[in-house]
C-alpha cells in the first residue's frame, strides 16, 4: 500500500503536502472493521482517521467503525492502535469498497537505532534543534508543547552534519495557541547543518514527514471569549498559508482572498500564469512560469517554484496537491511549521 505521507523540507525551501476540503466534494459514509491478525478477533478502541484532519473515530466493541468521507479527495485513512503496527490505506483501496476489513498486526518489540560513529552533541542541544524545526520559534514553543519529549529519538552525524530523529509511538502535542491536541505519527525527520568555525551551526535544509490527527481541547472553558479566542488565532495562521493560497488558486478566488502575483518584477493575473478547470471535483492547474512570487495582504511574502515551465498538477477536494515533487516554497510559506499548523479540514465545515 501506498502512504500517503505530509512532509517538509527547506534549504531554506519547504515543501509542502497539505490537504484541504471544499464544499463541492460529495459526502460517502466509510464503515469497517478492525481484527487482531492472530487470533481474528475483532479490536476495540482502534483510532481510525483521516491523514492531518480533525475527522476520526474509534472502533466500538465488535471492531467496527464509521466515517464519513468526501469521495473527490486523495487523502489517505490511518488504522492506529497502540503496541500494533498502522496501516494506511489509499483511496484506491477505500473508494468503492463499502466495508472495509483490516488485520492489524502486534508491533515486535523495537531497539533503539544503533549509529557506527560517535554523537558529541548533548541531548539539550539536539533537542532544542528538533524543536526549533519541527514546532518552530521558542516563542510557538511556549504555547506548543510537545508532552512525551521522552519517546523521541534523536541522533547527530558528526561526518555528515545531519540531526536525525524519530519515534516509535506517536509525538502528543498540545497547541494551546489554536486548541487542538495532536497525535503525530514521525515517519522521518533531518536537518541538514553547515558550519563555520566559531559560529552556531547554520541550518542548511530541514525534512520531515509523518501522518497528523487533530483533537479540539476537550478540557477547555466553554465560554464565548474562550471560543473566540481560537476562531481569531486560527484565522490569523490561515491567513496566507499554503493551505489558503492552493484553495484560492484552486476556486479562482485569489484575488478575492487578497492575493498578489508577482513574475519577473511586475504584478499579473492569476489567469495569465494559472490556468484551472474541474473535472470530478478535482481541479487541473496548469503553471506556465517556474517561478512565481506570491504576496499576501501586502505584506506576508512568499514564492512558489516548479522544476519546469507549464507544469501541471492537480488540486483534490482537500487541497492535496501533486505530483509532489514539482514544487517548492520560499519565503513565508516556506517558513512555517507545525507549531502554525491547522488541521486540514480547518473551516470547511
Amino acid at each position: 500500500m501506498e502512504i500517503n505521507k505530509l512532509f517538509f523540507r527547506s534549504s531554506l525551501f519547504l515543501i509542502f503536502i497539505l490537504l484541504f476540503s471544499s464544499s463541492y466534494a460529495q459526502k460517502k459514509e466509510l464503515k469497517g472493521i478492525v481484527y487482531d491478525d492472530v487470533t481474528k478477533k475483532p479490536l476495540e478502541s482502534v483510532v481510525v482517521y483521516l491523514n492531518g484532519t480533525t475527522k476520526g473515530t474509534i472502533t466500538n466493541t465488535k471492531g467496527k467503525f464509521y466515517l464519513e468521507l468526501n469521495t473527490a479527495s486523495s487523502e489517505s485513512l490511518i488504522i492506529s492502535y497502540l503496541g500494533y503496527r498502522n496501516v494506511t490505506l489509499d483511496q484506491s483501496e477505500i473508494e468503492d469498497n463499502d466495508n472495509i476489513i483490516v488485520y492489524l498486526k502486534e508491533q515486535l518489540e523495537l531497539l533503539d537505532p544503533v549509529f557506527l560513529e560517535n554523537d558529541d552533541w548533548s541531548r539539550e542541544k539536539k533537542m532544542h534543534y528538533f524543536k526549533m524545526n519541527f514546532i518552530g520559534s521558542k516563542e510557538l514553543q511556549k504555547n506548543c508543547i510537545i508532552l512525551n519529549e521522552d519517546d523521541i529519538n534523536l541522533f547527530y552525524s558528526t561526518s555528515k552534519k545531519i540531526l536525525y530523529a524519530s519515534a516509535y509511538v506517536p509525538i502528543k502535542i498540545r497547541n494551546n495557541l489554536f486548541g487542538y491536541s495532536i497525535s503525530y505519527d514521525l515517519m522521518d525527520f533531518e536537518v541538514e547543518f553547515k558550519h563555520k568555525k566559531g559560529a552556531k551551526p547554520i541550518v542548511k535544509s530541514v525534512f520531515f514527514m509523518g501522518n497528523s490527527f487533530f483533537k479540539e481541547f476537550e478540557d477547555i472553558v466553554n465560554t464565548q471569549d474562550d471560543k473566540l479566542k481560537y476562531v481569531r488565532r486560527r484565522k490569523n495562521a490561515y491567513n496566507g498559508s499554503v493551505v489558503h493560497f492552493m484553495r484560492s488558486l484552486a476556486t479562482n478566488t485569489l484575488k478575492k482572498n487578497r492575493f498578489e502575483l508577482i513574475y519577473r518584477g511586475k504584478k499579473v493575473e492569476p489567469e495569465a500564469h494559472f490556468k484551472v478547470s474541474m473535472q470530478n471535483g478535482f481541479a487541473n492547474v496548469l503553471a506556465e512560469a517556474e517561478k512565481i512570487s506570491i504576496i499576501y495582504d501586502k505584506t506576508l511574502r512568499s514564492s512558489i517554484m516548479f522544476k519546469s515551465q507549464n507544469t501541471s498538477f492537480n488540486i483534490d477536494s482537500y487541497g492535496n496537491f501533486g505530483p509532489v515533487k514539482l514544487f517548492q516554497f520560499d519565503g513565508y510559506m516556506g517558513r512555517l511549521k507545525v507549531g502554525k499548523m491547522l488541521p486540514l479540514d480547518y473551516g470547511l465545515e
